[in-house]
């Protein structure tokens, strides 16, 4: 192996890393597109400081939220709540088990297929990192990176799993969450104006979020039940039924539906909740759980997410990186369909 194609491998084993390290800080930033634009700022430079190609670290960064957790993910909630389990109980009996493989294989496919082409010099474009303007914002402690964790390990402990005397939703911990932050806060800067100012930032996020989930869910309700009432819910059944195709076959036809949805359209939040509230229907017509099916669903709606064009977290690095969409896509293909490959093959295995 040549000097360069090492230096490539040596600088790509760092791609583990980043995907991982974007991966788990999905259960505090559960927005693709807001954690892109974070590990744009920040991982971004020290990949390309490192040798890391434009194109292959816009890859890896758009690509790290391919799967959401419960109970910090709107849509993991909403997963759990359409098939009618406690989010937490989503989380542990179901998700990490199909969907952690399938993050750990795509890391795998991402580090081999990035070094593969960036040792052939495919799509590589020489990128000067530019220095990120520095504003002058106060230089706070470290710890204040783990505030965001203390609803997630208020809702890890006090839940139906664990401490079954005690049990809080999402909106109580996350209440209390940002109570004992503003405390902390309040604590270290001694400023009750500016403490207040900062602290309203969640209520504004809250608001700026529901206006477009809540109204995603009215919407994706109406149209399931209009699938429903034209009759398209029972022909999909009676069809399965007929080629033999089970519970799992139809849960694969509709995966296939939201993924190809999903590509198109460039929101795996839409193609999913218009379509998810079909899979309690379909699986008591099959005499079955509606989990697994959920769980399917969301599956191929997020694992196809960055292999779509027109994605907003596709279109956010490609612009960051001055390289095309489709350069990216090109290079999440195959680690996003290992992932959706094996995540959804446990999901049906769950099912027998």
């Amino acid at each position: 192996m040549s000097f360069t194609a090492t230096k490539v491998v040596h600088a790509l084993s760092c791609v583990r890393v980043v995907f991982l390290l974007g991966h788990f800080l999905g259960l505090v930033v559960t927005s693709a597109a807001g954690l892109a634009m974070l590990l744009v700022v920040s991982v971004y430079p020290v990949l390309i400081g490192l040798g890391v190609s434009g194109v292959a670290s816009a890859a890896v960064i758009s690509s790290v939220l391919i799967h959401s957790y419960a109970p910090s993910s709107a849509i993991a909630v909403f997963a759990a709540k359409t098939a009618g389990i406690d989010p937490m109980e989503y989380l542990i009996g179901y998700q990490l088990l199909a969907d952690l493989p399938g993050a750990i294989a795509a890391m795998i496919a991402h580090v081999l297929i990035q070094c593969s082409l960036d040792a052939k010099g495919l799509d590589v474009v020489q990128i000067v990192a530019g220095a990120a303007e520095k504003k002058n914002e106060p230089i706070l402690p470290g710890f204040y990176a783990l505030l965001p964790l203390v609803p997630l390990i208020l809702l890890f402990i006090f839940n139906k799993l664990v401490y079954k005397s005690i049990v809080l939703d999402v909106a109580t911990a996350m209440s209390m969450g940002w109570v004992f932050a503003l405390l902390v806060d309040w604590c270290y800067r001694r400023d009750t104006a500016k403490v207040f100012a900062d602290g309203a930032a969640m209520f504004k996020g809250m608001g700026e979020m529901l206006t477009s989930v809540v109204g995603l869910i009215f919407v994706a309700a109406l149209f399931a039940k209009g699938l429903q009432n034209t009759g398209f819910v029972d022909l999909l059944v009676n069809t399965a039924k007929g080629a033999g195709l089970g519970l799992e076959g139809t849960g694969l036809i509709m995966s296939g539906v939201i993924g190809l949805v999903t590509i198109l359209t460039g929101s795996g939040v839409a193609s999913f909740t218009s379509l998810a509230p079909l899979a309690p229907s379909i699986a008591d017509s099959f005499g079955s759980s509606p989990v697994e099916l959920t769980l399917m669903m969301q599956i191929a709606s997020e694992c196809l997410l960055p292999v779509s064009p027109v994605a907003g977290v596709v279109i956010i690095v490609a612009g960051f990186a001055k390289v095309s969409p489709l350069a990216v896509v090109k290079r999440n293909l195959i680690p996003c369909l290992v992932a959706v490959a094996i995540s959804t093959s446990i999901a049906m295995i769950m099912m027998g």
